[in-house]
């Protein structure tokens, strides 16, 4: 009898916080004892050359191969810059695939490298796209050419900011200045985003980084144009665990569990922008002195090492903690975090979900503004500092309001952690054996796998 064929997927994602922290866990379970796919990451030399060892140290049964994107250092000063990244990756990719052994029989690429197709045409490989945000956003990506022929986007005339679109299934109502910034302020990026997003029905099919019972109108719409797969939550195996925690992995400063662990339950505001998101000096002296009138304690990832006097200053503070980096997941599963203050970005606004913390949402750029109006008016599991301009100054004053109606355990908190903690259940039984997102996860691989031998012939 012929032993079955070798699976082995060639994983590519963009090399982000964002898009990166939740491709790794898919592929730590399709490379589990259950699954059995051999993985290969694709990540920048730089990043792997930096990152090898608490890569292959979280993640024992992938291996990591860096190609260069001619970068001498991590990080990126903007998106024109990822991808030049990407496509200075295409052909040293190209001359990896050749030589890999045993051969890639999947191709796992995020959703905005479009170029990819053309190489899995190229080698005759299946191509699934990963799509890391919502499945409204992927909504919105999907029928952009239909939005920019409608002159819904670019917003050339901000009086038609609030107009509702009402014309996309699946998508819950919204103005035009809650979709995407980038759709609305980057006009010569739209060529580009228009490019990729359409190659998306070219792939295999899409996975997703959300669950049927969060998103159901959205994700039914994705499936009547797309084969689209929501598996999410995209997180660690541990994270959904009743039981104790295991011991940190992850390199840096923990010590702020220990300052968590003598706080109250409730008590703190966890405060964090992402890896790329940033308050100007002039707004983060605002919300640090919204916070010295504040009746709670926080803890706050501080990323603007130039601003001396503002962080000593918020170190003063009593009940306060401040630190360069915090092992958010365990931040937001610790029993005294109350609320999350957050950029909005989709990882972060999943994580918060599915420990059932309320949000305050103040996005900053992307699609953050859309994920922040359905925290607030779709979920009703958060309140909003400022979903419209990022670049508007907010007063202490209304910070102070704000931050307090999450924090102070009244009506209105309340409510917010009630629906946050119904929707952090659903994620559970949707990421557990049987539930939604782990059915979808096994007809993906069904489905892949048997694609993948009749392409092989």
């Amino acid at each position: 009898m012929a032993a079955p064929p070798h699976r082995h997927a060639l994983v590519f994602p963009i090399d982000g916080p964002g898009h990166l922290n939740a491709l790794l866990p898919l592929s730590d379970r399709l490379a589990d004892e259950e699954h059995g796919l051999q993985i290969t990451v694709v990540l920048p030399q730089v990043t792997v050359d930096r990152n090898r060892a608490p890569l292959e140290r979280e993640h024992p049964r992938m291996g990591f191969v860096g190609v260069p994107d001619g970068r001498a250092d991590v990080g990126f000063k903007s998106i024109g810059e990822v991808f030049k990244s990407l496509d200075r990756m295409r052909e040293p990719l190209e001359d990896l695939l050749q030589s890999l052994d045993p051969p890639a029989t999947l191709i796992i690429a995020d959703g905005f490298v479009g170029w990819m197709q053309d190489v899995a045409d190229k080698f005759g490989i299946p191509r699934v796209c990963f799509w890391a945000s919502s499945a409204t956003c992927e909504i919105l990506y999907f029928n952009l050419p239909f939005l920019i022929s409608r002159g819904y986007v670019p917003l050339k005339d901000p009086e038609n900011a609030h107009e509702l679109i009402t014309i996309i299934p699946g998508l819950h109502p919204a103005r035009r200045k809650d979709l995407p910034h980038c759709f609305l302020h980057e006009a010569q990026g739209l060529e580009l985003m228009t490019s990729f997003s359409q190659r998306t029905v070219e792939a295999l099919c899409v996975i997703g980084n959300t669950f049927e019972e969060l998103e159901a109108e959205a994700v039914a719409a994705n499936q009547e144009k797309l084969r689209y797969f929501p598996i999410g939550p995209l997180l660690p195996s541990w994270f959904f665990q009743d039981e104790h925690l295991p011991e940190p992995t992850e390199e840096g400063d923990v010590s702020c569990i220990d300052w968590l662990d003598k706080q109250s339950p409730g008590s703190i505001l966890y405060i964090a922008f992402g890896s790329g998101a940033r308050l100007a000096t002039e707004q983060a002296d605002r919300l640090l002195k919204a916070l010295e009138a504040a009746k709670f304690g926080f803890l706050w990832v501080f990323k603007d090492p130039d601003d001396d006097a503002l962080l000593r200053k918020a170190q003063s503070l009593e009940g306060s903690r401040v630190v360069p980096w915090a092992p958010q997941l365990r931040v937001l599963r610790h029993d005294s975090v109350g609320g999350f203050l957050s950029h909005s970005g989709w990882n972060s606004t999943m994580e918060a979900i599915c420990s059932g913390v309320p949000l305050l949402t103040w996005p900053r750029f992307a699609e953050q503004n859309l994920n922040a109006k359905m925290v607030v008016d779709k979920w009703k599991i958060g309140l909003e500092i400022n979903n419209d301009d990022p670049n508007a100054l907010v007063e202490p004053d209304k910070l102070v309001q704000v931050m307090n109606a999450v924090m102070d355990g009244g009506q209105v908190s309340k409510e917010l952690k009630a629906n946050a903690m119904k929707l952090s259940e659903a994620a559970k039984g949707a990421a557990s054996q049987g539930g939604s997102s782990h059915k979808n996860l096994l007809e993906f691989i069904e489905y892949s796998k048997n694609q993948a031998k009749k392409q092989q012939g």
